[in-house]
């Protein structure tokens, strides 16, 4: 029992900062608006950023891309210095969207909207009292079945039913200088709802993704030595975002979005090991609003130019802030383009974030400077069928 509660303890203190972060964007347009995108939702990616956007597509529409991801974390206290280890990651994603009828539009989507990687060195672990993963995973897949109802000339409606397979990975580093891997996965599913209401020189969207719980389970080992049961809970948050785009001209497009997300029931996350060792550890996220302001120019009709910044707010309070996850509030610039081949369309996108920079005074081992920078460069292809 007594190396159960160990174990627990390790675990418990790595798994909770898996949750709690939304990946960018998904895809060239929206991305490259810096996420203002829920007013126009003219593609197949209206699947996952506002169903009712789904009536606009008059043809059959294929997008399929990537986005690569590279980011890391300074960390110095005046005495000790290190970085998190380089650990690049690729969200590649697939939409298909078709106009059934006059008033009835469908997509299907298949991207990650939660997850990342973070891998510290030992000589870290070890500086913040082996209480932080040497590497933690969190990769959350996203299948989205999508439907646009006309209701009158201006206004559409949507719902989405969403369905969510995910995985935790989480390798720690005891101070018996053992290694102590966890693996743990679990599936659940969603509803999500949207409105567009669109005039000539403007249009209002709104999209309501429900909050969800996955439930994990797996197995915790110490290679060639223990090996249990494992099993978590983790509650996504809810999210509502609203928008109005303007368009002084045919050509141009501005929008201003407004996104809550509704991080605050992560309050605490059990973990159970085997039968009978259960702990509960404190969170305490806070519901944040995030801000968007993007532009789409038609230079012509083989051409689009785009370019947006975004303010992006950090869910985690100090005093349940760890290294494992290294958040903090930053601001997004991001820009991309869309050229027209005899192929199909291509877009390329680049974002970059500025991150404050935290400064942690607690009184602990993890007290210091963490400075964050990540960028982002998306590759996509869309088709017309």
């Amino acid at each position: 029992m007594k190396r159960k509660v160990i174990f627990l303890f390790f675990i418990a203190g790595s798994i909770a900062s898996t949750q709690g972060f939304k990946n960018p964007p998904v895809g060239s347009s929206a991305l490259s608006q810096a996420g203002a995108f829920v007013a126009q939702s003219d593609d197949a990616t209206a699947t996952a950023y506002n169903p009712a956007g789904l009536i606009q597509i008059d043809k059959q529409e294929i997008i399929l891309g990537t986005t690569y991801i590279y980011s890391e974390t300074k960390f110095s206290d005046g005495t000790y210095s290190t970085e998190k280890k380089f650990s690049p990651v690729f969200l590649p994603y697939f939409f298909y969207a078709k106009k059934m009828s006059e008033n009835f539009g469908f997509g299907i989507g298949m991207f990650s909207p939660y997850g990342q990687t973070v891998k510290w060195g030992f000589d870290a672990v070890k500086k913040w009292g082996y209480m932080v993963p040497y590497y933690s995973s969190m990769q959350t897949a996203q299948t989205s079945l999508a439907f646009a109802f006309k209701i009158n000339h201006s206004l559409s409606t949507g719902v989405g039913l969403n369905f969510f397979t995910s995985r935790v990975v989480q390798n720690s580093l005891l101070p018996s200088e053992q290694l102590l891997k966890m693996k743990a996965t679990g599936q659940t599913c969603s509803p999500s709802f949207g409105i567009l209401y669109k005039k000539e020189k403007y249009s209002i969207g709104l999209n309501y993704q429900c909050p969800f719980r996955i439930g994990y389970s797996g197995k915790v080992r110490i290679p060639d030595f223990y090996q249990e049961s494992v099993k978590t809970k983790i509650d996504f948050p809810s999210v509502l975002i609203t928008g109005i785009a303007f368009y002084p001209t045919k050509k141009l497009k501005i929008e201003a979005d407004a996104e809550y997300v509704g991080f605050s029931n992560f309050e605490k996350m059990p973990v159970k090991i085997g039968k009978g060792t259960f702990n509960e550890i404190e969170r305490k996220w806070k519901d944040v609003y995030d801000f968007y302001l993007g532009f789409e120019y038609k230079k012509s009709k083989n051409t689009k130019f785009r370019g947006g910044v975004g303010y992006i707010k950090s869910p985690i309070p100090d005093r349940t802030w760890e290294p494992s996850f290294p958040d903090a509030d930053r601001i997004a610039i991001a820009f991309g383009s869309e050229i027209k081949s005899k192929f199909g369309f291509f877009d390329i996108c680049f974002v970059k974030s500025i991150f404050d920079k935290t400064n942690l005074k607690k009184g602990g081992s993890y007290d210091g400077i963490y400075k964050t920078k990540s960028t982002f460069f998306t590759v996509q292809f869309k088709k017309y069928i």
